[in-house]
């Protein structure tokens, strides 16, 4: 037989009442002067054994983080709701819409720059703006032509 455990319902209760107020579960252990291998040892014969009173006790900590985690996202959308619709539930995947257009860059390695919608769009902005200045236009396509001359094909001659 083992070491006698100092698992007692009173720390079942405070640890999984840290957590729940969002606390990380060690933390919770260690603040309740259990040792972090002491709580996943019984977290782990709870789950691996479906021994009680460590059933119970595994299953209240996954609650109580799941608990402390919805608390955290309802703050979050209450407080940023940019930022929970850009980076929480709501954000878009590859595998379902969300309800934000996701603006990764996704390639295959090379880019051609030169030829892309985006160039286009950021090229005409440049020479209208630059249109009642035709000494910073011929400065710009000049330094614009020095990058890759490759590439750079493209530009309008000055």
């Amino acid at each position: 037989m083992g070491r006698p455990t100092i698992y007692t319902p009173e720390l079942h209760k405070a640890i999984v009442a840290a957590i729940r107020a969002g606390s990380y579960d060690w933390v919770s252990a260690e603040a309740n002067g259990v040792s972090r291998t002491a709580f996943r040892d019984w977290v782990k014969r709870g789950e691996r054994d479906g021994e009680e009173p460590f059933l119970s006790f595994a299953r209240d900590v996954r609650t109580a983080r799941s608990q402390a985690r919805l608390s955290a996202e309802i703050e979050v959308r209450k407080d940023q709701p940019f930022n929970w619709l850009r980076f929480g539930p709501g954000r878009e995947r590859d595998d379902e819409p969300g309800w934000t257009e996701s603006r990764e860059v996704k390639h295959s390695g090379s880019v051609d720059l030169i030829h892309s919608q985006e160039w286009l769009q950021i090229s005409t902005a440049v020479e209208a703006a630059l249109a009642p200045f035709p000494d910073a236009r011929l400065a710009v396509v000049a330094a614009l032509r020095t990058l890759d001359v490759r590439t750079l094909d493209a530009l309008p001659e000055p």
